[in-house]
């Protein structure tokens, strides 16, 4: 068994799992979606996505080789919030992916992101790592954005094949928006606090 300070919080490890094996989930339904662009020719589509390493390069290479194709479809504004929503949850998955948990006696659960050890200028003290706190209600957010994800890419699913009539009609119901994305903290504005994002 590994042993690392998630095992005082079970319920968020269980989360944390879930979030994790999740993501791969999440490009299998988007290999889906290139499918249908592609002609139904599911061979390219999971090749041309699972043939290149890194998941921001797969999210790149299917927005490049479908936007248009849901665009003509009239579904535009869906596939760019589902994709949006896509890039969010990798970002989400990315941060817990590369960390080291850490059992706060005053904060809680909270974790350390190794990578950004490692391009700090200072020597790496230990004692002063920056530590963000991870609260269950976070992580349910997070989960949650996760499951919005994955259901914006069944009604998608749907809704493409019903448009080019392979089907009558999308038994999907659109899932409901959520008002903002959940917390995350990334990389992308040092020094800067993160508050929810809006979508």
């Amino acid at each position: 068994m590994i042993v690392t300070d998630l095992r005082h919080y079970p319920e968020e490890t269980m989360i944390l799992g879930r979030l994790l094996s999740g993501y791969g989930e999440l490009e299998f339904d988007i290999a889906f979606l290139l499918q249908f662009a592609l002609a139904d020719d599911r061979d390219i589509a999971f090749k041309s996505l699972f043939g290149i390493r890194g998941e921001t390069a797969r999210i790149d290479i299917a927005d490049n080789l479908m936007r248009r194709r849901y665009e003509a479809a009239g579904l535009g504004n869906d596939y760019s919030e589902a994709i949006g929503a896509m890039r969010h949850c990798l970002k989400i998955r990315n941060q817990y992916a590369h960390c080291h948990w850490v059992r706060n006696l005053s904060s809680g659960l909270c974790f350390v992101d190794v990578e950004e050890v490692a391009r700090a200028a200072s020597e790496v003290d230990l004692a002063s790592l920056h530590q963000k706190q991870v609260t269950l209600t976070l992580l349910r957010e997070q989960e949650a954005f996760f499951a919005y994800t994955q259901a914006m890419f069944g009604f998608l699913n749907y809704g493409f094949r019903a448009a080019i009539g392979m089907m009558a009609s999308n038994p999907r119901q659109r899932p409901i928006k959520p008002r903002e994305r959940p917390l995350c903290f990334c990389r992308t504005e040092p020094g800067r606090s993160h508050g929810t994002h809006s979508i």
